[in-house]
């Protein structure tokens, strides 16, 4: 099955789906950490499938042309230094207006 995208002004943004094994679900939007949809996300995204959620994790940084940082010594400063060059009201933006709701939207805990 291809991979979901979200329009934008900009183009059309990568993103990452996970279904829980039924095939449907409520739904959570999954943001990636500072080093992009990673290993660990990807598995986080996976246990929640697996508790019956449908996970999509866009790739924010698309724009920028990277979509992971690898996990080298460096990773930490090439990382940060993706995030100061994210254009978060642009991305914000584009997901204003949509055809679902936002009134129950959260996000969690950040590792830092």
């Amino acid at each position: 099955m291809p991979e979901p995208t979200v329009d934008t002004p900009d183009g059309e943004m990568p993103a990452h789906v996970w279904h829980p094994p039924k095939g449907s679900g409520p739904g959570i939007l999954v943001l990636q950490e500072i080093f992009g949809v990673s290993a660990y996300i990807e598995r986080r995204a996976a246990d929640l499938a697996a508790l019956g959620y449908v996970g999509v994790a866009p790739e924010i940084f698309w724009r920028l042309g990277v979509f992971r940082v690898e996990e080298v010594p460096h990773a930490f400063e090439e990382a940060y230094a993706l995030l100061q060059r994210t254009d978060w009201a642009s991305w914000a933006s584009a997901t204003e207006g949509g055809s679902g709701s936002t009134s129950r939207l959260t996000s969690g805990p950040t590792c830092w």
